[in-house]
């Protein structure tokens, strides 16, 4: 019996779920620093990229889909489903005072396949941004005592994508991903007057919901420099938007605190006016050499041009740049009678600056990744688990540190696309 139809069903079953949990309530990151912009973008870590950082601009997998580069989906050889669940355990870090938590939830699903010899097809879901924080801190005025401020945001933007990858010369592919990205921004900031009978206490919540639509684009080149060791250059681009959104705020004086607040008056109501969230243009720029069955090295370069976007708050947006090292230890595929051959082993390495500039200072990100993928027996599908370090930030200048130890675990289904049967 062939499994084509079983994993075309199981997909369409996990989408619903994927969907559901998606809009319905993940909370997938705990970061302060969520709190400005869109929240903390994403990496594309599909099964594939996430032991290796990131990379995949200049990589190509015949049963894995790579989200870092739609060009490379021309080299699947067989439909690849693929799910992840991801598990963030972080510490935040400022001053003397230390906060920790964990965030378990679904990251992506795929449903990958090759439709001709020279065109690949990907789709699925996968989150582009979240945003979830919760603080507060007090200052003592003169006039009015002790103030508490303090801040919440949840929500993100999701990405729900369908690309297409074509061979369009010898050794050359051309890919693009048509997206739709929708979700919902909530913050809500309060201000107490802890001293003094005279001052009412204010509430100020905004939410931001938006649905719209987005491109981006790939190329590859591959070249063979000996019967072992390949060459393949990518370049990635996405165009960047404006996504369309609706907007309502209401901010409101108020008494008490906690569980017994007593609203006032209403100084201002906005209800799902138009509004627009801008994203920036991004170029990746990837180079990889492999020798076959044995090693795969690549470099990734990301420029994300958000200086060109003027942010609502005091924060101020800057060009953001990633650096990727990545390096892997490839299976021999037909090494059926050695299971430990058959393995593959990721690593990766990365640096970048986020995109928020806060007190004059640049938040910057230090990462390592490790990641293993265990075939079946018997079987061309496989269990992928890999593990992540990432530093953000400093305890000092004003900033919060923030470090995380991220864990990921994927399976990929694989099969073989509508092989005819033969009968003697």
């Amino acid at each position: 019996m062939k499994y084509s139809n079983i994993i075309l069903k199981n997909f369409l079953f996990a989408i619903l779920i994927g969907l559901c949990s998606q809009v319905f309530a993940q909370t997938t990151t705990n970061s302060i620093y969520s709190r400005y912009g869109i929240g903390e973008i994403r990496k594309p870590q599909f099964n594939t990229n996430f032991g290796i950082g990131g990379a995949g601009i200049a990589l190509k997998s015949d049963r894995f889909a790579n989200f870092a580069n739609p060009a490379s989906l021309t080299s699947l050889k067989m439909i690849a489903f693929e799910v992840a669940v991801k598990s963030d355990n972080y510490q935040a870090i400022s001053g003397t005072q230390k906060s920790q938590g964990n965030n378990t939830y679904f990251n992506h699903l795929s449903l990958s396949m090759p439709i001709k010899d020279w065109w690949g097809l990907t789709f699925g879901i996968t989150p582009l941004s979240t945003i979830g924080y919760d603080y507060s801190y007090s200052e003592y005025n003169q006039n009015k005592g002790r103030i508490d401020y303090s801040y919440i945001g949840s929500g993100g933007i999701n990405k729900v994508f369908v690309a297409n990858g074509f061979d369009i010369a010898e050794g050359l592919s051309f890919g693009f991903t048509t997206s739709f990205l929708f979700g919902g921004i909530e913050r809500e900031k309060q201000i107490e007057f802890l001293d003094t009978t005279y001052a009412f206490n204010s509430s100020d919540k905004d939410r931001i919901t938006v649905s719209d639509v987005s491109f981006d684009l790939g190329i590859q080149y591959e070249k063979a420099l000996s019967e072992e060791y390949t060459f393949i250059g990518g370049v990635t681009y996405d165009v960047g938007n404006k996504l369309s959104g609706r907007r309502t705020q209401l901010i409101r004086s108020y008494r008490g605190s906690n569980l017994s607040i007593s609203y006032l008056d209403t100084s201002k109501f906005v209800d799902a006016i138009k509004t627009n969230i801008k994203l920036p243009s991004t170029i990746g720029l990837g180079v990889s050499i492999e020798k076959k069955e044995s090693w795969g090295f690549e470099l990734n370069y990301l420029n994300a041009a958000w200086s060109s976007i003027e942010p609502e708050g005091q924060e101020e947006f800057v060009n953001s740049q990633t650096f990727i090292a990545a390096f892997r230890i490839l299976p021999n595929e037909n090494a059926y009678s050695d299971y430990f051959k058959r393995i593959t082993y990721s690593f990766g390495a990365s640096y970048s600056n986020s995109y928020i500039k806060l007190n004059n200072q640049e938040l910057n990100e230090y990462g390592i990744n490790f990641g293993i993928s265990l075939p079946f027996k018997k079987s061309i599908s496989s269990l992928t688990f890999g593990l992540e370090a990432l530093r953000r930030g400093e305890n000092s200048n004003g900033l919060v540190q923030e470090d995380f130890l991220n864990f990921n675990l994927g399976i990929t289904i694989n099969d073989r696309w509508f092989i005819k049967r033969k009968y003697d």
